[in-house]
């Protein structure tokens, strides 16, 4: 902190980006004011509107949403900015918000507060706590649509406006100084509070800045039911952080408590530096804590790192789309972050699996895409992409790449927003024209359906019967790609294809190349690398959506390597890259698989590329996280046939 003595020009305070003076003049650094424009987001497929509450500015963000009656939990957000600058509007906030709206599936409003020194501490509390009174009360007609704001225990409606307006001030105080604590930061910390909350009588310990000061309100009064306190180890406000989370517990506070602390990374990164892979697993986890306790407490990778913003959140799971498939047991056999299966068949799909963006021109890649019917009795359809082409008059004739979604057989459409951003991007970063094939979801649809279908829309991709496809699909160079449970089907097609050739294709027609990205195999036998959770859910699920296959983990479309299984010699093609994570559980299998397939004495070029740290499908939730990108040049070389 720079200490100047000159008269009105003593600075009392110099955060960087803030400057108080001894006067109470204050200048805020260059960018501080910046502002980012509502409105649709062609990235995440949310739409965003500024309103204003009781007099203070605020951000609605509202995601894709099935249909009209769709409901979202609500989620109340409070940017940083150590009460002295910020706003909804700053670039940087409406980024992660928007990204936060679309990924944890939640309506969010960022709320605006008045800022310090003009105006001094309580005034930011007062307005958060306005803030969070208007969302519950549903007055804006996203809130009353889509929010979901009925009451959850006891009868009695949650309202999390102590706690948010309190997680808001635990930015910094305990009482004392101790050894974790940088001595300088204690320092500063004392002063600034002093400036932007004059008449706090405490000082730093002040219950709304040390929530664990004697006489501070019990923290067993807080509202909600979760609490979530994430910090990051070269933040200077980790030990508090920590502190806060134990003292929760202690109070006998009824919800559960979690702290998550990102080794080696600094305050607010994931919002400065939204692109990385850190910031791309705070998106995922944040999404899971907003879905359930289960899914947070099943995961053991590294979570959300949102150092400076802790939140409660009232999240439940919504379930879409449940159908009933035979009996009403309860019993759940399979469940993860997307779906939920019980013995008698039955599927709970929680919300945002079903969200869609629709078809048209992006104005981000150039890319214009359309929807067709493959098969009406069926209902196989596919989404088409097709990149800027010559305007010169030129015919561009383009490869074609056969797409088949992920989402363990179960969810995913090529409507999603994730899969059609990746569709979108691939175009145009390729100069590919992509066929997103939707095929029949199980368990309503059991396997072999999707099998049966990606067969008909390759055939279908490869027979000229679309005028793009006829215009500018080079059928000379095909390439059938797929991500998870759609990497097995591209395996399988290809296999189908290697075996009895294309049906309906013209002669010319011609597969070049298989891509595979993080393709989900199994077998009955353990694997050396592979978790035996892992292993063992993969058999009860697959036993859910394919009760046909005899063999269980060892048939052939979810085991290609099991005895007996069809040569990989047939493969169809002339080169393979199969792309695997290695967080991912699946990536063991994919590295054998690409071993067997060398090994079989197939005729063309087998290729492995490995994302370290990464996990499953990274790159579909993340694809603009550094990793992402990476594999994204390695896919458009290999497609360019380097």
């Amino acid at each position: 902190m720079a200490m100047v003595d000159s008269g009105d020009d003593e600075i009392i305070i110099d955060l960087g980006y803030f400057r108080l003076y001894k006067d109470g003049r204050v200048h805020r650094a260059d960018g501080t004011a910046d502002t980012a424009p509502a409105g649709l987001d062609a990235d995440t497929g949310v739409t965003s509107r500024d309103v204003v509450i009781d007099g203070v500015a605020a951000r609605l963000y509202l995601p894709t949403v099935p249909n009209a009656a769709t409901r979202l939990p609500v989620l109340v957000f409070f940017h940083g900015g150590a009460f002295v600058a910020g706003s909804p509007t700053h670039p940087w906030f409406h980024s992660y918000v928007n990204s936060l709206a679309a990924s944890a599936r939640v309506v969010a409003v960022s709320a605006g507060y008045r800022l310090a020194p003009e105006h001094p501490l309580p005034a930011a509390y007062d307005d958060a706590w306005a803030a969070l009174n208007w969302a519950v009360s549903g007055a804006d007609p996203w809130l009353s649509a889509h929010g979901d704001l009925r009451p959850r225990v006891r009868g009695r409606r949650q309202r999390a406006g102590a706690n948010i307006a309190h997680n808001v001030a635990i930015a910094a105080g305990v009482r004392g100084w101790n050894k974790e604590e940088d001595h300088e930061f204690w320092r500063t910390n004392n002063e600034r509070w002093a400036a932007i909350f004059p008449g706090a009588k405490e000082g730093l310990d002040d219950p709304r800045i040390n929530p664990m000061a004697t006489g501070a309100p019990c923290l067993a009064k807080m509202a909600g039911e979760r609490l979530l306190v994430c910090t990051a180890s070269e933040d200077p406000r980790a030990p508090r952080g920590r502190a806060y989370c134990d003292a929760v517990r202690d109070s006998r506070w009824r919800g559960e408590v979690e702290w998550y602390e990102s080794n080696g990374e600094g305050h607010g990164f994931f919002v400065l530096n939204p692109g990385t892979s850190e910031a791309g697993k705070a998106t995922s986890i944040t999404r899971e804590f907003r879905a359930s306790r289960q899914a947070i407490n099943r995961i053991k990778a590294p979570r959300s790192p949102c150092s400076v913003f802790r939140w409660i959140t009232l999240a439940s799971k919504l379930a879409v789309g449940a159908e009933a498939m035979g009996s009403g047991s309860t019993e759940v056999v399979f469940d993860c972050e997307f779906f939920r299966l019980y013995k008698g068949g039955r599927v709970e799909r929680f919300a945002g699996t079903d969200a869609t963006v629709p078809a048209g021109f992006d104005a981000g890649t150039g890319v214009t895409s359309k929807d067709v019917v493959i098969d009406a009795a069926t209902g196989v359809a596919a989404r088409l992409y097709l990149p800027t082409t010559d305007t010169s008059g030129a015919t561009t004739k383009l490869p074609i790449l056969v797409f088949f979604h992920g989402g363990f057989f179960v969810v995913g459409a090529p409507a999603h927003p994730w899969f059609h951003r990746y569709a979108n991007a691939l175009a145009a970063s390729a100069s590919v024209l992509v066929v997103s094939v939707r095929y029949r979801l199980a368990p309503e649809h059991a396997l072999p359906a999707a099998y049966d279908d990606a067969w008909a829309a390759l055939n279908w991709a490869t027979s000229n019967a679309d005028p793009w496809l006829s215009a500018h699909g080079d059928l000379n160079r095909v390439f059938v790609v797929g991500v998870s449970a759609g990497a097995n089907i591209a395996h399988n097609v290809a296999m189908a294809a290697g075996v009895s050739g294309l049906r309906s294709a013209p002669a010319l027609a011609r597969i070049e190349g298989v891509i595979l990205f993080d393709p989900s195999f199994a077998g009955e036998q353990k694997m050396e690398a592979e978790a035996e959770e892992f292993r063992r859910a993969n058999k009860i699920r697959w036993t859910a959506i394919f009760p046909g296959a005899k063999d269980g983990l060892d048939d052939p479309r979810i085991n290609p390597m099991a005895a007996g299984a069809p040569s990989l010699a047939k493969l169809a093609g002339e080169r393979l890259l199969v792309c695997t994570a290695s967080e991912d559980p699946r990536a063991p299998r994919g590295r054998a698989y690409c071993d067997a397939v060398r090994a079989s004495g197939w005729r063309g070029e087998v290729e492995w590329y490995e994302s370290i740290g990464e996990r499953h499908a990274f790159f579909i939730a993340n694809y603009g996280s550094r990793g992402a990108v990476k594999l994204m040049d390695r896919v458009v070389d290999f497609l360019a046939g380097h």
